[in-house]
């Protein structure tokens, strides 16, 4: 019997989920309106198309990680659809989605973006990756975000005048989209600079040569998750959702859930040269974060077997 069932991809965050399926026998479609789909596995409930068609057709959805960090916007900023179960990557995002009231069944299955490392710290601090907050696919971003990239480049400016270590900022989108218009001439920047730009199909190779991290979001849980030092930038900030100015709101419950989900180094708290330092050398409450929040590597097998405890 053919086990056919089709996979949304965004922005190659549904790799893992797709070889485990495959390596279960199970086959895909890229089409509408085939018969004989068992489910759907998407990153998202708001495909409007895709939910209608499931409802009309009875078939399940499903939902694997849209970004790294939980699905606390299901708090009051989008509305939960109907699925089958979401999966997440560790116990402390099945805890928050279970904080925040989300409704459907939340299954922990392991880190699927990428490999689980052990930290590896920096003796000195010579290069920083910086990704700044990139706009969404509209090319709008909040000033709230645009504030917080500015923000961070002047504490990452003074720590590398300071220091002389290198800046590599990579940007998705201009330089204005992302509220950096500062870095359009660098010619009086004393120490070394490149800005490059960067792509949304979850790749680390950037990374690679860096000695710290300074991020937000999906790209900086990707560098903890491969034992990179890491800072942060605006985790007290509640998380919020939009594509414009009229559509845009935060999370309603921040205060009661916010301590399970801040990162514990954020370069906008305290001095940069501590809280790179601090990175770079490694502390206990990052290496507890990420058992919390990043957790084990992906099981494919049990990812398969729970998806199919579901039909």
């Amino acid at each position: 019997m053919i086990r056919l069932c089709r996979v949304f991809d965004h922005q190659n965050k549904s790799r893992a989920y797709r070889e485990a399926l495959a390596k279960a026998g199970w086959l895909f479609t890229e089409r509408d309106n085939v018969r004989g789909v068992r489910f759907y596995l998407s990153d998202a409930d708001w495909r409007k198309s895709m939910m209608e068609e499931a409802r009309g057709r009875q078939i399940p959805v499903f939902l694997y990680p849209h970004a790294a960090r939980p699905m606390v916007i299901y708090d009051g900023c989008v509305e939960p659809q109907p699925v089958r179960a979401m999966f997440t990557q560790a116990p402390g995002g099945a805890e928050l989605m279970k904080k925040i009231g989300y409704p459907y069944p939340v299954e922990v299955t392991g880190w699927a973006y990428s490999e689980v490392r052990p930290f590896r710290p920096a003796e000195t601090v010579k290069r920083i990756l910086y990704a700044p907050i990139h706009p969404n696919g509209n090319g709008w971003l909040s000033e709230v975000d645009k504030d917080l990239n500015r923000r961070t480049f002047e504490k990452l400016d003074a720590y590398c005048r300071g220091t002389g270590a290198e800046l590599s900022i990579r940007l998705i989108g201009t330089t204005k989209q992302c509220g950096l218009e500062c870095l359009d001439d660098i010619s009086g920047i004393l120490y070394d600079i490149n800005v490059h730009a960067g792509r949304k199909n979850n790749t680390t190779v950037d990374m690679d040569t860096a000695d710290v991290v300074v991020s937000h979001q999906t790209f900086a849980w990707l560098a903890v998750a491969l034992g990179i030092p890491t800072v942060m930038m605006g985790e007290d900030v509640p998380p919020r959702s939009g594509n414009s100015d009229a559509g845009f709101c935060y999370v309603k419950h921040w205060d009661s859930y916010k301590a399970d989900l801040m990162y514990p180094l954020d370069i906008l708290k305290g001095e940069p040269l501590d809280v790179i330092d601090q990175a770079a050398a490694g502390c206990s409450a990052v290496e507890d974060w990420k058992a919390r929040l990043i957790g084990k590597p992906f099981d494919g097998p049990r990812f398969v077997e729970t998806l199919e405890r579901y039909l």
